[in-house]
């Protein structure tokens, strides 16, 4: 047990025992601020009290202070191992699906399930040919975990002809 770093109760560590029994050794522990909600871009010792005052959420958490936020909340997932490990065990169970028809007809679930699967290649999902849906499913999930939000845009490519 000690040589897990653990001591049981009403014993001393070997290293402690040549000390005098008046004296008790003196543990530092670091202390660790975490903060929640908008709170995190202005550190303090205390909590403020609400003001009563609403406002939309663009008044509340200016551009810059957004950014700092979102830079702050990246670094961490970065180099956070248990964050990082956090946030992959998450995706894993939110963004990791197949898709089945269950329209009780065994001819249309087959038609539909076939036309998904197709459609979620990467050729035929992603402008750039990259990412497949279900990839393409993860990182969305990542970036609104993270940043806090995320906004899919679709293109659709027109060809003119003369």
């Amino acid at each position: 047990m000690e040589r897990l770093g653990f001591i049981p109760p009403n014993t001393s560590p070997p290293s402690w025992k040549s000390a005098p029994a008046q004296e008790s050794p003196t543990v530092q522990r670091k202390s660790f601020t975490f903060y929640s909600g908008y709170d995190a871009t202005k550190p303090k010792n205390r909590r403020a009290a609400p003001t009563g005052i609403v406002r939309s959420e663009d008044a509340e958490l200016p551009p810059t202070s957004r950014r700092q936020l979102v830079s702050g909340i990246r670094d961490i997932h970065r180099n956070f191992s248990v964050v990082g490990w956090a946030v992959r065990r998450h995706l894993d169970y939110v963004s990791t699906f197949t898709f089945r028809s269950k329209t009780g007809v065994d001819a249309l679930d087959a038609a539909i399930n076939a036309k998904i699967a197709s459609k979620s290649k990467r050729q035929n999902f992603d402008l750039a040919q990259r990412h497949s849906l279900a990839r393409s499913l993860r990182m969305s999930e990542a970036r609104r975990l993270i940043d806090g939000d995320i906004m899919w845009l679709e293109r659709v490519s027109v060809q003119c002809t003369m």
